[in-house]
Parts: C-alpha cells; structure tokens; sequence
C-alpha cells in the first residue's frame, strides 16, 4: 500500500480522492438522469390505453425528479469540494502583498526557505519568481538534509547540519506564510520565535505574512 501510495502521490492524498470521487459522481448521475428520463418517456408513449392527461402528467413527474436530481447532485458536490479546497486554500492578501515585494527587492535566483508545503510559500516560484528550498517535486538527493535545516531554521549558526545545508545552497530569505494548510502542519516555530532568532533579520511583513533575510556564519 505504501508503494501504491508513492506511485499515485500527490492524487493518493485523502482531498485529491474526494475531488476525483465528487467528478465521478457528477458524470455518473448525469449519465443516470438521461436514462432515466428516456426509458420513461420511451415506456409512457407505449401506454396508448392511458387518458392523454395521465401521459402529460408522468412526464412533468420524471423531468421534476430528473431537476430535482441535478439539484442535489449539485448540492452534493459542492459540499464534498468543500472540504479539498478549504484544506488547500494557504493564500491570502497578505501571501500577495509579501510575493510582490519579493519580486520587486529580491535577486534573481536567490534562494528562499519555505515552510515545506503548509503555507504559500510553495507558491514562490511561481508568485515572486524565485526558487524555494523544499518544492513539490525536489530532483536533488538532499531532501533529508534540507528537511534538517528547516528544522532548525531558528538555529541556522547553532546546528552545524543545519549551517552546512543553508551555506552550501546560498539560503538568503525565510518565508513564513499568513495561513496554514489544514492538511499540512507546519514545520517551523511560532513566529515569535522566527522574529527572536538572531539568526534571521526581518525584512517584511504584512499580516501574518512575513520575509526574513538570513544571517549566516559560512566558513569559506
């Protein structure tokens, strides 16, 4: 199951399923309305013995169940839509307003930690146009180092794993997002512990939403 799992990530994740589910359904009850509405009409024009009234009657009946079906399919895939993108939903105003300063003040190419995939920060690259530590897709074999040194963002200079991995990639920024994934728990501290490190200087914030630049001590 775990290798089926790995195959099928990110669709093997629990909202992903209730996505595929909620399309599936839709597809399913529309097909059975069309069905259902063509085999009664089909059986009502062979009653010929039926009062014409009788007739008219049925065939209001089977289009206000067919309505009244669309309806509630409706409904249902609403709430089941619901709960996937509440769970995904991690950007906000202040996620905006902190990616536009990084694209107006930060350098090309300058790396920025993100809060591994619980907040906007996995929308950097695609926002502000710079790349991230951990992405979705990592195509490097240093993902457990790195992991380390998110870890450990409040003690870059203190745990030597932690400075090796941020010196070696060139880590200038830190982003800490204004919402957290509720599917996601966040790996780095509280903010106020981000603010108190000294090895990390704000840069910006707005809302819960806030840069910081690096301060680290790499041996050459």
């Amino acid at each position: 199951m775990t290798q089926m799992f790995a195959i099928l990530f990110p669709w093997s994740l629990d909202y992903r399923l209730l996505m595929l589910a909620a399309i599936a359904q839709a597809l399913l009850a529309g097909a059975g309305g069309v069905v259902l509405v063509r085999g009664v009409d089909a059986w009502l024009q062979k009653r010929h013995g039926w009062p014409a009234r009788a007739v008219r009657l049925g065939r209001a009946g089977v289009r206000l169940i067919a309505v009244t079906w669309v309806i509630l399919v409706t409904w249902a895939m609403t709430v089941f839509m619901t709960y996937p993108a509440d769970a995904v939903n991690g950007f906000s105003a202040d996620d905006a307003a902190a990616m536009a300063w990084l694209r107006a003040n930060a350098a090309p190419g300058s790396l920025v930690a993100n809060d591994t995939y619980a907040d906007a920060g996995i929308w950097i690259p695609f926002k502000a146009g710079l790349p991230i530590v951990l992405p979705r897709i990592l195509l490097t074999n240093d993902g457990m180092q790195r992991t380390v040194m998110l870890q450990n963002i409040t003690r870059l200079n203190e745990v030597p794993e932690a400075r090796a991995e941020a010196c070696a990639l060139d880590v200038v920024y830190v982003y800490r997002g204004a919402k957290n994934s509720s599917w996601q728990e966040r790996v780095f501290p509280l903010l106020e512990d981000l603010r108190a490190s000294p090895d990390l200087q704000e840069v910006f914030s707005s809302g819960e939403a806030v840069v910081f630049r690096t301060r680290l001590k790499c041996v050459n």
